[in-house]
């Protein structure tokens, strides 16, 4: 993670807390004193599920967990606030593929069907290069679906990202050409492993 996407991370997060949005701290996996995914001695930070299996392939060491269900929906929002920095970093197809894998993993989680949020978004204006999508929309879109998660909070959140796509002249058909080629290598965000990166 760069300094700069790193900050992101940082920022995104305090933004949501002052805009009303709370985090709960994580219960700790068995032996780890860590209460939450930015605290203590190091990161801890949702990776892609076929991620453990090539860090051990390449012999590796780290420290991993496996998060509960229960927060697994606290992770993915943070997973989100990342992946969104590294993209405001480096807004590029490869950045945008692991925005939209994050999305489908909290439309997973959540149990939402696609075919309702399709028929949401339809209803809905697209922002892009006439109105740019700004970060604090962003923002108040996430800590609004964070509180009340539904169809129609995940579908205006999922507007808001096509927005970006558009206001950064990025083909949609590519940015999921890469979604896909990534998902093959390293797997999506539905195990909930997480991996102890230190500061």
């Amino acid at each position: 993670m760069s300094m700069r996407s790193f900050f992101w991370f940082l920022i995104l997060p305090v933004s949501l807390h002052s805009a009303g949005y709370a985090a709960r701290p994580l219960t700790p996996p068995p032996g780890v004193s860590c209460e939450a995914p930015l605290l203590g001695q190091g990161l801890w930070k949702l990776i892609r599920d076929g991620l453990p299996a090539i860090y051990a392939a390449d012999g590796e060491v780290y420290t991993m967990a496996t998060a509960t269900r229960a927060q697994m929906g606290r992770l993915l929002i943070w997973k989100f606030t990342e992946e969104l920095g590294e993209f405001y970093t480096t807004p590029v197809i490869e950045e945008m593929a692991d925005v939209r894998e994050v999305l489908l993993a909290i439309e997973s989680h959540h149990g939402f069907e696609p075919i309702i949020l399709e028929a949401i978004r339809t209803v809905l204006p697209v922002p892009g290069i006439e109105r740019p999508v700004r970060s604090l929309d962003l923002i108040g879109a996430l800590k609004t679906f964070n509180l009340h998660p539904s169809h129609d909070h995940l579908a205006a959140l999922q507007v808001l990202v096509n927005g970006l796509e558009k206001q950064f002249h990025l083909d949609p058909a590519r940015v999921e050409a890469a979604r896909l080629r990534k998902l093959s290598a390293k797997g999506g965000f539905t195990k909930g492993y997480v991996l102890k990166v230190p500061l």
